[in-house]
């Protein structure tokens, strides 16, 4: 299917055709590897790499155009010479955006949760609505506008996640999709390093209302420390402000929650809903809610809501459950490596207390956690806390900041801390026992993600 023609792209980029022809457009890709024919390549100039270098592999691969910075055009192809390659891209999302009439814009920040919520939110309303999201994390300031740039013409609803290191990057992406229906999860300590506080966190995901007007809506956490800061910035922009939470205030609320209860009750404006709560999952309640509020919200038809809501399950990398053999012992294995914060790992470790009464030993393998600045070696103890707490049976620190946490816990914890995460593999091998729970936890860069695929490819 053509997602473009080349007019469009030219009408994007406030530029007069003057290739003399109208070439049907694919799929607009960065990536020259990912090229396929028909598509239009952009040769993305970044910090550590330059899109230009891999123009001829892309044309190669079937490229039907390149849109290249003015000195570096290649001649005899369909080349569209810019200033800036970067805004380019942008400029193509904000028309991809604005082309389609009564598109539904769905904005999603926040320190933990943004990537489920995502796409628990796109399974439920995807056979109801013509809906897209983002792919994997492309949460940034390529990946949200190339994901933008890709969106069917004919989609109902767009799903957005919104991620963030650094000041500013929340309100240059809200500039670009400007979503409909703002959402925030939570305001946590990830990437805290950069943004010296909580604070300054909660003042960067709250410009995701800035390019709002009076006829959109906010949904805050009501529960959250920065409810208040959230509520009065969502105010100054839109008229509709939404929360959710078990507090009384929260328009959209649930009830029961906790590690033994099997039906969650959620109220939703004046209706109310109970969902068997299958999976122990950090979360779980926020998701549901938010998800229920933003249906009811919109006024959106969904067949079959409560099957679709109680066949949800984790999403790779983030609390997904194999129950796999190793060595011929089958073991129940928690996949968390795609990330880590001092929020989600102290939610991850007590959710094994659910472990505990029906397995066997728990082993807790735990990479850094990043970005936390000064409070790094602080946040990491605190860590060995819940630890303490839940006493599971081994625990395993892999990286320079993790070892802080190996180092505070007591002896009736057996534990062992490694440099990186290449020998943790035939470690696991060589301890395991049938009936263990093995939770791997950690950023990404820690690279723990490839002893959960060792884990699982060794079945």
């Amino acid at each position: 299917m053509n997602n473009w023609d080349l007019n469009e792209i030219f009408l994007a980029l406030s530029l007069k055709n003057n290739l003399n022809r109208n070439l049907k457009i694919k799929n607009i890709v960065i990536d020259s590897k990912k090229i396929k024919k028909g598509d239009l390549f952009i040769a993305i100039k970044g910090k550590k790499f330059d899109g230009h270098k891999f123009i001829d592999e892309a044309v190669k691969n079937g490229a039907s155009a390149v849109i290249a910075e003015k000195k570096k055009v290649i001649s005899n192809f369909p080349t569209i010479c810019v200033d800036d390659t970067k805004e380019s891209l942008i400029d193509i999302a904000r028309f991809s955006r604005k082309r389609i009439k009564d598109l539904i814009v769905v904005g999603i920040t926040g320190s933990t949760g943004k990537t489920t919520l995502k796409e628990w939110l796109f399974s439920i309303l995807k056979d109801d609505y013509k809906t897209y999201c983002n792919y994997g994390n492309f949460n940034n300031e390529i990946g949200m506008p190339l994901t933008l740039c890709n969106m069917p013409p004919k989609s109902q609803i767009c799903i957005l996640e919104m991620g963030m290191n650094n000041k500013g990057e929340i309100r240059r992406l809200a500039k670009i999709a400007k979503p409909n229906v703002n959402i925030i999860t939570n305001i946590g300590t990830a990437h805290v390093g950069n943004l010296v506080n909580r604070k300054g966190i909660a003042k960067e995901k709250s410009d995701i209302f800035f390019y709002s007007n009076q006829k959109d809506y906010s949904i805050i956490p009501s529960d959250d420390e920065f409810y208040e800061f959230l509520k009065d910035k969502a105010s100054k922009k839109v008229n509709s402000i939404y929360t959710f939470g078990k507090k009384r205030i929260s328009t959209f609320q649930y009830f029961n929650s906790g590690h033994e209860d099997k039906t969650i009750k959620f109220k939703i404006f004046d209706k109310d809903y109970n969902f068997q709560k299958k999976i122990n999952f950090n979360n779980w309640e926020n998701n549901i809610v938010v998800i229920l509020g933003l249906i009811k919200t919109l006024n959106l038809k969904i067949k079959n809501l409560k099957k679709k809501i109680e066949q949800l399950r984790p999403i790779e990398g983030r609390g997904k459950l194999h129950s796999i053999k190793v060595n011929n012992k089958k073991i129940i294995l928690i996949d968390e490596s795609y990330n880590s914060s001092p929020d989600s790992l102290k939610k991850s470790i007590e959710n094994l207390k659910y472990f505990k009464k029906i397995q066997g030993r728990i082993i807790c393998i735990i990479g850094d956690m990043l970005e936390l600045g000064k409070s790094s070696a602080k946040m990491h103890i605190e860590i060995s806390e819940i630890l303490k707490k839940v006493k599971p049976e081994i625990v395993y620190t892999v990286g320079k900041h993790s070892s802080n946490i190996q180092k505070d816990l007591p002896k009736i914890i057996e534990s062992r801390h490694f440099v990186d995460y290449k020998k943790i593999y035939n470690e696991i091998i060589r301890i395991i026992k049938t009936n263990d729970v093995i939770m791997i936890k950690g950023s990404n860069s820690s690279k723990l993600n490839i002893i959960s695929k060792q884990l699982i490819e060794s079945e």
